[in-house]
């Protein structure tokens, strides 16, 4: 073995260190991308610990989809202008891969306490409970002039929603000016909203008087009427407007008989 190679570490204590399959490391060397510090005279390969460092940025070279051609031409002809140029450009495409998986946990999110909120609630029972603070993205008035019914306004909400960066992965909900418009035409909200918690808008923390609805969309079965009985019984006063977001519906039940919708005003 070459003198001075003390220290140095096998093909095998290298792979198991690096992760690296020990075929990998003969090809690398084959291609002249990484060599061993020192080869003995029975051919054995010796590396220097601190090559762990250089083999890494190699792995993660061919983690960023880069053929191990273009690897070989960084590696050959590398400068530190290059590979700051290089990284720079991999940790812009890196930012926008996290920030696209944080909206995805996001939708995950917000479905999921939906569901569960939906799987506890007692649908006849009327109830004032806090709300913190909800972002949401209200989309632009509804025209029933133009879209007489709830189906065809729900569709050009969608239609609309790309123009005014809305977005649709998370649940729609209903947004009605007061309680007065709720009790009028419950099937026809002044506003369609997004359930985005990096929404524009959002819903005021406070008290809330809610309660629920079971039955598919547009239909309400009268929950605005007992909401209503309910605020006179206890002397309470109805503030801004009525909110209605579906807790369950056609993403985890089959029959859109069973939709659970909630209802909420806030109170004062």
């Amino acid at each position: 073995m070459t003198t001075g190679s003390k220290g140095l570490l096998s093909i095998h204590e290298f792979s198991q260190l690096t992760g690296i399959k020990q075929s990998t490391l003969r090809y690398f060397d084959k291609l002249g991308i990484f060599s061993p510090a020192y080869r003995g005279e029975n051919g054995y390969r010796r590396y220097q610990p601190f090559q762990l460092i250089a083999v890494s940025v190699i792995d993660l070279l061919h983690g960023f989809g880069l053929k191990t051609s273009e690897v070989k031409t960084f590696i050959d002809h590398r400068t530190p202008q290059r590979m700051q140029s290089l990284f720079v450009e991999k940790k812009e495409e890196v930012e926008a891969d996290l920030e696209r998986l944080s909206r995805k946990r996001d939708v995950i999110e917000t479905y999921c306490d939906l569901i569960s909120k939906g799987l506890s609630a007692v649908p006849d029972q009327l109830a004032v409970r806090y709300r913190p603070d909800q972002a949401i993205t209200i989309g632009l008035e509804n025209d029933f002039s133009t879209s007489p019914t709830f189906d065809r306004a729900f569709s050009h909400f969608y239609r609309m929603a790309d123009h005014y960066d809305i977005d649709l992965r998370f649940p729609v909900g209903g947004l009605f000016d007061s309680i007065d418009t709720f009790v009028e035409e419950p099937g026809r909200p002044s506003h369609f909203f997004s359930v985005d918690p990096q929404g524009k808008d959002k819903i005021p923390g406070g008290n809330y008087l809610t309660g629920y609805s079971v039955g598919p969309y547009g239909e309400t079965h009268e929950v605005e009427k007992r909401m209503t009985e309910y605020l006179k019984k206890n002397n309470l006063k109805a503030v801004g407007p009525v909110y209605n977001i579906f807790l369950l519906d056609e993403i985890s039940l089959t029959n859109a008989g069973d939709y659970l919708l909630e209802a909420f005003v806030r109170v004062g």
